[in-house]
């Protein structure tokens, strides 16, 4: 996306910038005149959607989709500072490292932590045989739903 956004927009910095935010992953927290900015890419919603129309596996999807959550929450905030502010080279928008981990977290790490302690939460109440097969046939297809609208 880099490239893409240098080769097509190299007059137009904001824009540019808001697309290699968009490339780099599903959130930014930006600054730029004390206004704040959340961008949302709903790849992961994407993902899970694409998998059960190809009706593909879908514990080695989410597996997939949890790693890919934490890399995010990782390694997102460097990366953004490093293309935003030293690739880029314009003034017009200024990444705070700190900013940008707490807009990953919020959008990134309470997800994920409410799904790890929803899941956990309900076998150790239901039981596992319970759960498989009282409760994610009725909440799979919610959870679905809600990636959607979020």
């Amino acid at each position: 996306m880099l490239a893409v956004a240098w080769a097509t927009l190299p007059d137009l910095p904001t824009y540019r910038e808001g697309v290699i935010m968009v490339g780099l992953a599903r959130c930014a927290h930006l600054i730029k005149a004390n206004v704040e900015y959340a961008l949302m890419n709903r790849c992961i919603a994407m993902v899970m959607i694409w998998n059960q129309l190809a009706e593909g596996d879908g514990d080695y999807c989410a597996i997939l989709v949890i790693i890919n959550s934490i890399l995010q929450i990782i390694l997102y905030s460097p990366m953004s500072l490093f293309f935003i502010n030293v690739i880029s080279g314009q003034n017009t928008l200024t990444l705070q490292y700190g900013k940008t981990a707490i807009a990953v977290c919020i959008y990134l790490g309470i997800p994920l932590a409410a799904g790890v302690v929803t899941r956990f939460g309900m076998i150790l109440l239901l039981g596992r045989k319970k759960f498989e097969n009282a409760f994610l046939p009725y909440f799979g297809p919610l959870a679905l739903i809600g990636l959607l609208y979020t």
